[in-house]
């Protein structure tokens, strides 16, 4: 009976000093710091919103939208940053109804450089990001004339796919995004219609670690 008690005291404290080197292993590398090159592709649905000057008789009718971008991940234990490069193309079809009464459509399509700034938290199957992007308009078909900059909130929370990639510097990320752009409209009717544009959608980023 005591050599039993004896081997289960062994047993039990062979598994409590694994799992001792274990958090002090993971302690170790939660203060590492992680260097990755990323690339991702989104794709949704936007429309636009007038803060000012909506009338009762227009409105904006949803269309896709879709965005790529290039940048970098800097981690460090559980905490994200991302910040790059990315081009965004907004969709929306502006319609109104005159006296006639006949109703005017007029498709918009805008394009953004912007500049993302994210921060937030990455976990073992989930992450989570907010922050804000800086916008420079590119491209431009329709009537409407909008100011060149545009500061737009935005977040992300999905899946990270890491733990099935491992050994491999190569993960992948699958979130579902929103993002909502604070802009300026110049008009020949007002001065100046402060508007915004929100999109949805989901986002797939595959990101490259670089490794010692």
């Amino acid at each position: 009976m005591k050599k039993v008690l004896l081997f289960i005291a062994l047993c039990a404290a062979t598994i409590l000093q694994a799992q001792t080197m274990n958090v002090e292993q993971q302690s170790v590398a939660a203060g590492e710091l992680s260097h990755r090159l990323a690339v991702w592709a989104q794709g949704g649905m936007s429309t636009r919103l007038e803060l000012i000057g909506q009338l009762s008789d227009s409105g904006y009718t949803p269309s896709g939208c879709g965005a790529i971008g290039i940048g970098y991940q800097l981690g460090r234990g559980k905490f994200l940053l991302t910040t790059g490069l990315e081009f965004l193309n907004l969709n929306y079809t502006y319609s109104r109804i005159d006296p006639s009464p006949k109703q005017h459509y007029r498709p918009c399509h805008l394009g953004y450089l912007q500049i993302p700034v994210l921060l937030g938290m990455e976990l073992p199957d989930w992450y989570w990001q907010i922050g804000g992007k800086l916008s420079y308009a590119v491209m431009q078909v329709g009537n409407e004339t909008v100011t060149p900059f545009r500061i737009a909130p935005a977040g992300e929370i999905g899946m990270t796919f890491d733990r099935w990639s491992r050994p491999s510097p190569v993960g992948y990320k699958l979130a579902f995004f929103a993002e909502c752009g604070l802009l300026g409209e110049k008009d020949s009717y007002t001065p100046r219609w402060i508007k915004e544009d929100f999109s949805i959608g989901l986002k797939f980023t595959v990101a490259y670690e670089f490794r010692k």
